[in-house]
């Protein structure tokens, strides 16, 4: 067996472990009508300080939210309420993806998870609960370290509007 490299393995959480929360952003987009990515485009206008980004660090809860994407989505010509994006934030838990955490733990490596993630709401793409018996936090538990952008204030480098 090769000698290993590295000691630890930090993953991001919303379309690593979950599904992308961009195919949702798709769906949603095409329910009512609005170009491909057009959710993207918006968080992508100012990202350090446009809803998004201040939501992410919690600087603003669910309701300011709510005005102000919208107030953004409308002044790239479309009426999008931020409510309607939180409702599809969420994403689903890949299981390969806990198959293989569970892989690199019993090998001996450390896990971690940088997230950018919201204060409010339920799933993947929300600050965690603490809820034991949620699957999310179920997957939380492997890993040693987990830092949120919700709770630490500022959002990872990983950004949505940036992939």
């Amino acid at each position: 067996m090769s000698e290993r490299r590295f000691e630890a393995v930090i993953f991001d959480f919303g379309g690593v472990i979950t599904s992308s929360p961009f195919e949702a952003f798709n769906r949603l987009e095409e329910e009512r009508g609005l170009p491909t990515d057009f959710i993207r485009g918006v968080n992508a206008q100012s990202p350090h300080d446009n809803a998004w980004a201040k939501f992410e660090r919690a600087e603003i809860d669910a309701r300011r939210f709510d005005l102000l994407f919208e107030a953004e989505a409308e002044a790239l010509g479309h009426s999008l309420p931020g409510s309607a994006v939180l409702a599809v934030l969420s994403g689903a838990i890949r299981p390969a993806m806990v198959t293989a955490l569970g892989q690199l733990a019993e090998a001996g490596y450390r896990l971690a998870c940088i997230t950018n993630n919201v204060p409010a709401g339920h799933g993947a793409g929300m600050a965690r609960s603490g809820d034991k018996a949620d699957a999310y936090e179920q997957v939380f538990a492997r890993f040693e370290h987990v830092i949120e952008s919700s709770k630490a204030g500022c959002a990872s480098p990983i950004r949505g509007s940036t992939r």
